[in-house]
């Protein structure tokens, strides 16, 4: 077995996003490259793990996105998982585990936890994943462009701003998602999402507000960043239809788990965790000390505990949530 990326075998790029669109059925008219520019792109090839047999046939690919995810003055660099795939004639024969396996080693001295988004419930859960963390759905009606327009936004063409002009949308992003765990997004992160043309910006009339909207085949139909996350005026606008968002609008409005975690480096994330609840949460190994109480937990659980679904109650006011806009998922 061959363990390699596509930075050193760029030669298989076209074949590893073929295998990609046929693993997720992506339609004619959508482009994986497109929709996730920011793990495919040429500068992150690095991050695009290959196992190839010894006859140099691709075998599986997992793509590598790392990122940073902050609040206030505490940080903490995470693995976002996406395009894996394993080749039909490769399946059911542990090869994916392999590659998954390699990854963790490459990166756990530096990163804490993986995130990725998966229908593949069972196949994860044996891995020691868990769904983890809440996003909000504010409605359940499809979302088109006429219906934002009639909400008096109009849509922008974000492939024409500025550095400038993206630095501005920069703030407002921060400003919005302030009070959440997000991910630190860079001047280069918002180059990367102007180059994601099957994603709609729309701004307002007086251009102090922006929204996401679909991104490819991925979030048809949806609205999922906002620059109003925690302005429920402008976002009562928006009600009924699906638009995602850190909390509830009302009682009519229902959540949905983040993605799907696991920590590789505990104890990068605990001193994260205990720098964000300001000392009140301690974890070790098998045990979880809130503000000096201790509870003998599952460290596979131990996400799940801290952010919903079902995050205990003891922990509410200790931990801010984690969102994660569609704008950065893979």
């Amino acid at each position: 077995m061959i363990f390699t990326n596509l930075k050193k075998h760029s030669q298989y790029k076209s074949e590893v996003l073929n295998e990609i669109e046929d693993a997720f059925q992506y339609n004619e008219e959508n482009s994986f490259a497109i929709d996730f520019h920011q793990l495919i792109k040429d500068s992150n090839l690095e991050n695009c793990h290959l196992l190839l047999n010894d006859n140099r046939e691709l075998i599986a690919h997992i793509g590598v996105r790392p990122v940073t995810l902050h609040y206030n003055d505490a940080n903490i660099n995470v693995l976002l998982l996406g395009g894996i795939f394993t080749k039909k004639e490769f399946q059911g024969q542990g090869q994916f585990k392999k590659l998954y396996e390699y990854i963790c080693k490459l990166y756990k001295d530096k990163y804490s936890m993986i995130i990725l988004w998966s229908d593949k419930n069972d196949f994860y859960q044996k891995l020691g994943f868990r769904q983890f963390g809440l996003t909000s759905v504010i409605g359940e009606k499809t979302v088109t462009e006429e219906e934002i327009i009639k909400r008096g936004y109009l849509k922008d063409n974000i492939a024409n701003y500025s550095d400038s002009q993206l630095s501005q949308l920069n703030e407002l992003y921060n400003q919005s998602y302030k009070n959440t765990i997000s991910i630190k997004r860079t001047l280069n992160d918002w180059r990367d999402i102007k180059q994601i043309s099957s994603m709609k910006l729309f701004r307002n009339k007086d251009n102090n507000e922006y929204l996401f909207f679909e991104k490819g085949q991925d979030l048809k139909g949806i609205i999922h960043e906002v620059s109003f996350s925690s302005n429920k005026k402008e976002l009562k606008k928006f009600k009924p239809l699906q638009l995602l968002n850190p909390s509830t609008l009302d009682e009519d409005s229902f959540f949905i788990h983040l993605a799907w975690g696991k920590i590789i480096n505990e104890d990068i994330f605990s001193k994260f965790i205990h720098k964000l609840s300001k000392g009140s949460i301690e974890i070790k190994r098998d045990e979880l000390k809130i503000e000096t109480r201790p509870y003998q937990i599952d460290q596979n659980e131990i996400l799940t505990i801290l952010f919903g679904p079902g995050k205990a109650q003891e922990i509410g006011h200790l931990l801010p949530s984690i969102y994660i806009t569609g704008a950065d998922s893979i």
